[in-house]
């Protein structure tokens, strides 16, 4: 047979696969359609939480600085009035100016109590050492017992609630 005479083949063309679709996914990407927002959740969880105790951890900060320049001065007058300052400070962040700012003598006390009332230290502030807040700053001199005194107060800062809703406790 002559080549030039040959009939050609019934072939059909090629046919190509049909592309890949998008849809659906990928068993990866459905891991890291979970995934993310969970990550996303647990960080701005995580978040809140931490900054829910961070008036709390600043507070202790500055009690930490307090009894470092105590323990370096020796100054008892300086430290009742830098602890009054500081529990006073604190008790306006976490209550209602107009419950904390116009407390003074026994009834400021009182407020400081209830605030570690769940503590061993149970009025420690009316009746114990933190009694010294009420009167010691406008005293020529101080005889105060500064363990116990830094002590309450580290415990009344330690008491603090939470702060719902707080945008820094």
């Amino acid at each position: 047979m002559n080549p030039a005479e040959q009939q050609p083949l019934p072939l059909k063309d090629i046919h190509l696969p049909e592309p890949v679709s998008w849809w659906p996914l990928a068993p990866g990407w459905w891991g890291l359609v979970i995934l993310i927002p969970v990550l996303a959740g647990l960080f701005f969880l995580g978040r809140t939480l931490y900054r829910r105790g961070e008036l709390r951890r600043e507070a202790r900060k500055a009690l930490q600085k307090i009894e470092t320049q105590y323990k370096a001065d020796q100054d008892d007058r300086q430290l009742v009035t830098d602890l009054s300052t500081l529990l006073r400070r604190i008790a306006l962040s976490y209550s209602p100016r107009t419950d904390v700012a116009s407390l003074t003598d026994d009834a400021w006390l009182c407020f400081l109590d209830r605030g570690i009332a769940k503590s061993s230290f149970k009025d420690a502030f009316s009746t114990g050492a933190g009694r010294v807040l009420v009167d010691a700053p406008y005293k020529p001199t101080v005889n105060i017992n500064s363990a116990e005194l830094l002590k309450i107060s580290a415990a009344w800062i330690d008491a603090l609630p939470h702060k719902p809703g707080a945008s820094q406790g």
